[in-house]
C-alpha cells in the first residue's frame, strides 16, 4: 500500500495543532504528533476500518486529543491508472442496503480476481471500478464489444 499523502492544508493544520499543544505544555505537541503517527499506522494497515463520513471520505479520531484525520482510499490498477471511485450513490439501494451499516462496509476485502468483496453478499468487478474512475465506456477497454449487435 502507498504511504498516505497529506494535502498542504492538512499538513499545516497538524503543524498548527502541534504548536498550540506545545504552547499549552512543553512536550504535549510531541505527544500529539505521536498520536497522529499511531493513527496513521493504523489506517495504513487497516484502511477500511474507519467509517465513511461523506461520500468516499473516511474519518479516524485520535484517542487522547479532540482531533480527527479525514482520508480517502485510492484504487490503483496494474496499468498505473489510479483514482477514487465514489460509490455513495449506491449506498442503501438494492443489494447495497447493507452498506448503511458501517461495520459491514468496513469488512471489504480484495477477492481472488481483484474484485472488492463484502462477505457473500456484494462484490464489485474491478472492470466496473476502472470504468467509474476513468470515465471510459466498456467498449473503450473491450474493443470487441463494438462489433456486437445491440438489442433493445
Amino acid at each position: 500500500m502507498k504511504p498516505p499523502i497529506f494535502r498542504p492544508a492538512a499538513a499545516a493544520d497538524v503543524e498548527d495543532a502541534y504548536r498550540w499543544y506545545e504552547d499549552q505544555r512543553a512536550g504535549l505537541g510531541d505527544e500529539f504528533l505521536a498520536a497522529v503517527s499511531t493513527v496513521i499506522e493504523s489506517l495504513v494497515t487497516y484502511p477500511e476500518r474507519f467509517p465513511v463520513v461523506y461520500r468516499q471520505t473516511r474519518r479516524v479520531n485520535l484517542r487522547r486529543f479532540p482531533y480527527s484525520l479525514f482520508y480517502r482510499l485510492e484504487l490503483e490498477f496494474d496499468d498505473g491508472v489510479s483514482g477514487v471511485a465514489d460509490l455513495s450513490e449506491a449506498v442503501g439501494k438494492g443489494v447495497f442496503a447493507i452498506w448503511r451499516d458501517p461495520l459491514v462496509f468496513e469488512q471489504v476485502r480484495i477477492g481472488s480476481s481483484g474484485e472488492l468483496v463484502w462477505g457473500e453478499q456484494v462484490d464489485l468487478c474491478p472492470d466496473a471500478l476502472y470504468l467509474k474512475i476513468t470515465g471510459k465506456k466498456p467498449e473503450d477497454i473491450f474493443p470487441a464489444l463494438r462489433n456486437l449487435p445491440t438489442h433493445a
